[in-house]
């Protein structure tokens, strides 16, 4: 299980135990009396001892983690590095210089994770695929190798073992002439190689296809929750709280529930959320300057917006209002629109499709400010008591339109179904809050499951 390292402050500097030719400070580090900047890092390989089988049936070596020969670095300019052990008489013995390249490994996956990572999620997104090895991975799941395609990894069909240096692919058919012909063809699985940006890999497989195991702590991005982002997000939560007329305790409760807000960083948190109420600021410029810093993180983005869902639902119903703040913040991250509907549909949010149509002409005759100052009327009418909410569309739960199968109703379930595990989530090392959120969203995925099994079983 990877472990975050907390070395002693970088600001003194930090020399992993054993290692006397490396050097770490804040930017960069030194080796060889030599200085690379953290920040032209590209990819990041380690390469573990290799040790001999036990057993003479098998003529294969097994890593140790936790044991290191040696990190390559690759570095924008294509330059790579190879830190080693040092050798000599008055080196330190062999075994404990691989223990301190371990700490020095860990520590240099730390710092450098998120901007390797950038660079796959860069080309994923722009390309819709993911290059590895011999593989290339597509958003829908297929895998070709060449242009052949080998399974689609996102299906049950296709199990995902971790070893310490690959990731183990078995496919099985659902014919079994077609698992003895794949076995004796050694076409039965493959393996994705973890030897360059393990830590990057795992993440996107969870990421993507919903992949994790949970004996793994998979890194997570770092998140720059600097005051600029702080500011943003205080300012829209006051925002959304004024646009139903009024702040209450109860949605400024809420807030305090779903987002934690570092008041080292941000003492006068509660001054910037009032005046979030009264602000005048665009609503998209608020939302890109949020976007900014989670651009990269998806899970974020969701959590970002379930929460949003969550303190304008304090009351009970959500104005119409409230929704089009909350949709202009999705469209920000670009989130689709099913996706927004499923969450809102799973926190008791009905007839979405009839409020974005208002949202939509509001947004063609009024500006955002106007737009959060309610009538008399609709003040007068806000008191009376609502109607019943319609029975929710278990469709829109699981992310579907009302003209979806049964197999694709399966299919929907057993995706959301591994995505908001708590399990899951907890080995992926999400906080109590965002485990909280994915636990009341699985438990409508189940129940929309349910009930949608009855009526298509009859």
């Amino acid at each position: 299980m990877q472990q975050k390292v907390e070395p002693p402050s970088l600001e003194q500097g930090y020399r992993p135990r054993y290692l006397k030719t490396l050097f770490f400070r804040e930017t960069s580090f030194e080796y060889k009396r030599r200085t690379y900047l953290y920040a032209n890092i590209k990819h990041l390989s380690i390469h573990y001892k290799k040790e001999e089988a036990a057993t003479k049936q098998l003529f294969t070596t097994s890593p140790k983690k936790d044991s290191v020969e040696k990190i390559d670095l690759t570095f924008r300019d294509d330059t790579r590095l190879s830190i080693r052990p040092s050798r000599g008489l008055f080196a330190f013995p062999l075994a404990h210089q691989q223990q301190g390249l371990k700490d020095a490994a860990e520590l240099l996956e730390d710092i450098t994770f998120t901007q390797r990572l950038n660079y796959y999620e860069k080309d994923f997104g722009l390309n819709g695929k993911l290059v590895w090895g011999r593989y290339v991975l597509h958003k829908n799941g297929d895998v070709f190798k060449g242009e052949q395609l080998v399974c689609n990894i996102a299906t049950p069909a296709v199990r995902c073992y971790l070893h310490p240096q690959y990731v183990e692919c078995l496919i099985s058919h659902e014919r079994i002439l077609d698992n003895i012909k794949a076995f004796l063809t050694n076409k039965r699985s493959f393996k994705l190689s973890l030897e360059q940006d393990r830590d990057c890999l795992l993440y996107l497989l969870k990421d993507a296809f919903g992949l994790s195991w949970p004996q793994e702590k998979l890194r997570e991005k770092s998140l720059k929750t600097d005051r600029d982002f702080y500011e943003a997000l205080l300012t829209l939560g006051g925002f959304l709280c004024k646009a139903d007329g009024q702040v209450t305790s109860q949605e400024i409760a809420a807030f305090k529930t779903c987002f934690t807000i570092d008041e080292n960083i941000v003492p006068d948190a509660a001054r910037l959320f009032k005046a979030g109420a009264q602000t005048s600021q665009n609503l998209k410029e608020l939302a890109e300057n949020i976007y900014k810093t989670l651009e990269h993180n998806p899970s974020m983005q969701e959590h970002l917006i379930i929460g949003l869902i969550r303190i304008a639902m304090t009351n009970g119903h959500m104005k119409n209002s409230q929704w089009y703040v909350i949709q202009i913040v999705a469209e920000c991250f670009g989130m689709l629109n099913a996706d927004l509907r499923r969450l809102a549909t799973a926190y008791g949010v009905y007839n979405t499709g009839h409020q974005q149509e208002q949202g939509n002409d509001q947004r063609q005759h009024t500006d955002t400010h106007e737009h959060h100052q309610e009538t008399r009327k609709e003040r007068q009418q806000s008191r009376s008591a609502p109607p019943p909410p319609p029975p929710p569309s278990y469709f829109h739960i699981l992310g579907l339109d009302e003209t979806a199968d049964w197999p694709e109703i399966k299919k929907a379930y057993r995706k959301l179904a591994k995505k908001y595990h708590p399990d899951l989530l907890h080995a992926t090392g999400a906080t109590e809050t965002e485990i909280e959120q994915a636990a009341e969203v699985l438990k409508q995925v189940n129940e929309a499951y349910t009930e949608l099994g009855k009526r298509f079983k009859g």
